[in-house]
């Protein structure tokens, strides 16, 4: 699914493989290869963005869940919700509950003051992500967080455990190896693209993060994806 294994996204999901394995091998219909890359595309890019408007987007317009009573109303059993502009909201409910309410709940908290450190960080984390393609300048990220450069570095990284510079580079990865597996562009191309303008480079820190060379990787990201749709053609 995505191009991933089972148990590399039930490691995401804090699921079983198995259950996971059920989930990607269910569909209601097989869409086409094109309507399923471009999903891809959306929901990556929403992943990665923590865009949870743009993710409920994703779902189908007709969707429908089948929800106990969430522990209100034990005897209620099952009911249908129908339709995404009725399910969206639940969902959006339930990830903030969730994150609300897990280990990271204090740091999530803080969010939401619009004086807190993270809030500020979050300002530049968010301009990084806008324009990762362009040259990135230290000084003008701490002047959007309202900080000198120095503390701006040290609560940086204390936030995101990388530097600004770690950061963008990340993205910029992430953003080649979404296009390494839905295009036919040139490596070159692509590297390009997201920043680099040595292709050496692009390819050094691209097999850096990922084990494997951009055009190795791009091939083993497409068979897996074959592999996906042809499992789905043969249930």
């Amino acid at each position: 699914m995505f191009g991933y294994l089972d148990t590399e996204i039930a490691g995401m999901l804090d699921r079983s493989p198995a259950s996971v394995g059920q989930l990607a091998r269910r569909p209601r219909y097989r869409a086409h290869p094109r309507v399923r890359r471009e999903a891809t595309e959306r929901f990556v890019s929403a992943a990665l963005g923590g865009d949870i408007h743009a993710l409920m987007e994703i779902l189908a317009p007709d969707v429908t869940v089948w929800i106990d009573g969430g522990g209100v109303r034990q005897a209620a059993g099952l009911r249908p919700v129908h339709g995404r502009e009725n399910l969206a909201p639940m969902i959006e409910r339930e990830i903030l509950w969730r994150l609300i309410t897990g280990e990271q709940g204090v740091l999530v908290r803080q969010i939401g003051l619009a004086d807190s450190r993270l809030t500020q960080i979050g300002r530049a984390v968010r301009f990084i992500r806008d324009h990762f393609t362009d040259p990135l300048r230290v000084e003008d990220l701490a002047r959007l967080a309202g900080m000198s450069a120095s503390p701006f570095h040290r609560h940086f990284r204390a936030v995101t455990a990388m530097t600004p510079i770690q950061c963008q580079k990340h993205i910029r990865l992430q953003e080649a190896r979404l296009r390494l597996m839905s295009s036919t562009e040139d490596v070159a191309d692509i590297g390009h693209a997201v920043g680099y303008d040595s292709a050496s480079q692009f390819s050094r820190e691209y097999r850096r993060r990922f084990g494997r060379p951009p055009g190795a990787d791009a091939a083993r990201l497409r068979t897996a994806d074959g592999d996906v749709f042809q499992r789905l053609e043969s249930v």
